[in-house]
C-alpha cells in the first residue's frame, strides 16, 4: 500500500514538474507513466498492471542506473543518460529523477509482497509501448525519444 502511494507520488510530482517547466513531451516518458500505473496496480491490487510496468521499466532503468553508480562512483558516464544529473544545483527535477533507482526494487517487493506467479502481462506492456511512440508524436509532432 505505501509502495503503491509512493509512486502515485512521485510520478504526479514528475509529471507536475515537467508541466511547470514546459516540458509537456517528458509527461509521456516511460518512468512517469510507468511509476503512475505502478502505483494504481498496487492500490487496486492488480499485479498484472504491475508486473507490465516492471517489464517496460526493466531495461531503461538498469542502464540509467548503471549509468547512474559509474558516475558517481568512477566519474564515467557510459551511456550518458545521467550527465544532466551531475550538472549544476540539486533541484525538484533531480529529486524527481531519485526514482529510478528505487522503482524496480520497490516494484519486484510489492510482487513478492502480492505472492504473484502468474506471468501474463506482456501483452499490456506490448500494448503501452505502442501507444507511448504514437500519442507523443499526435499530440507534439515529436517523439520524446527520437526527436532532432
Amino acid at each position: 500500500m505505501i509502495i503503491g502511494i509512493y509512486f502515485l507520488f512521485i510520478g504526479s510530482l514528475a509529471i507536475a514538474v515537467s508541466i511547470y517547466e514546459g516540458n509537456f513531451s517528458s509527461i509521456f516518458w516511460i518512468c512517469y507513466l510507468g511509476l503512475i500505473l505502478s502505483g494504481l496496480g498496487i492500490l487496486l491490487k492488480r499485479v498484472d498492471i504491475l508486473e507490465s510496468q516492471l517489464n517496460i521499466l526493466l531495461i531503461p532503468l538498469l542502464v540509467w542506473n548503471i549509468d547512474f553508480y559509474a558516475t558517481l562512483f568512477w566519474g564515467i558516464s557510459p551511456f550518458g543518460v545521467t550527465d544532466y544529473f551531475f550538472i549544476g544545483t540539486f533541484s525538484i527535477s533531480k529529486f524527481v529523477s531519485l526514482q529510478h533507482l528505487t522503482t524496480i526494487p520497490l516494484g519486484i517487493f510489492a510482487l513478492y509482497l502480492f505472492q504473484y506467479k502468474k506471468r501474463s502481462a506482456l501483452k499490456v506492456s506490448f500494448i503501452q509501448i505502442i501507444l507511448i511512440f504514437i500519442c507523443p508524436e499526435l499530440f507534439f509532432m515529436q517523439t520524446p525519444y527520437f526527436s532532432s
